[in-house]
């Protein structure tokens, strides 16, 4: 449940504020966007099963983590590798 929600939260307004505004959907074209939301959201399941369940620290974890990754993925243009197609 934690990573639809962060996935449906992240990509849902981010993909609804690309098409209002008519551009190219952010994530669709860089896969490190959803790694990141799928690392911040990992991090606070984890806190949740060891318990910590509901507490604001690990909420701001979780989105502090988020946005460290992505401020410095622009920053230092971090791009994921490309699968690179075979030759026939």
């Amino acid at each position: 449940g934690g990573y639809m929600i962060a996935y449906i939260t992240a990509l849902g307004g981010g993909t609804i504020r690309d098409l209002l505004l008519n551009a190219e959907i952010a994530w669709m074209g860089s896969v490190s966007i959803v790694l990141t939301i799928f690392i911040g959201a990992a991090v606070y399941l984890l806190g949740d099963y060891l318990g910590f369940a509901g507490e604001a620290w690990l909420l701001l974890t979780g989105v502090g983590i988020i946005i460290t990754i992505r401020t410095m993925a622009v920053r230092y243009s971090w791009k994921m590798p490309l699968i690179k197609e075979l030759d026939k």
